[in-house]
């Protein structure tokens, strides 16, 4: 299952525990924050690595990857969609089960 899957299935799964229900816009919401969490988390990661460089470095690299994140959303975005809304058709119970394999660690 990869990392995209895991944080929809949590988020789902946290959605229907606070009492909302997967709707379209629901679903497009998760999907979109989720792939927003996963590239702030790879920003983060990959600034963290170039650490003491000069804050040029740091700006270029930044801008850098703005522009990959843009061309990554519009190419991935819409396809992240689609699988939010196959997780999301799952039953309550799958979901939750789910959730829980996605929280543990991944086994390959």
């Amino acid at each position: 299952m990869s990392m995209i899957e895991k944080k929809i299935l949590a988020m789902v799964a946290q959605l229907r525990a606070d009492g909302g229900q997967p709707t379209e816009e629901n679903i497009v919401k998760l999907a979109v924050a989720a792939f927003d969490e996963l590239m702030a988390e790879e920003l983060a990661r990959s600034l963290q690595q170039i650490e003491g460089k000069p804050e040029s470095v740091k700006s270029a690299y930044t801008a850098d990857f703005q522009q990959a994140y843009e061309d990554a959303r519009s190419k991935w975005l819409p396809g992240i969609i689609a699988a939010a809304r196959s997780l999301a058709a799952n039953s309550p119970s799958s979901i939750e089960v789910g959730a829980r394999i996605a929280t543990g660690p991944t086994i390959h």
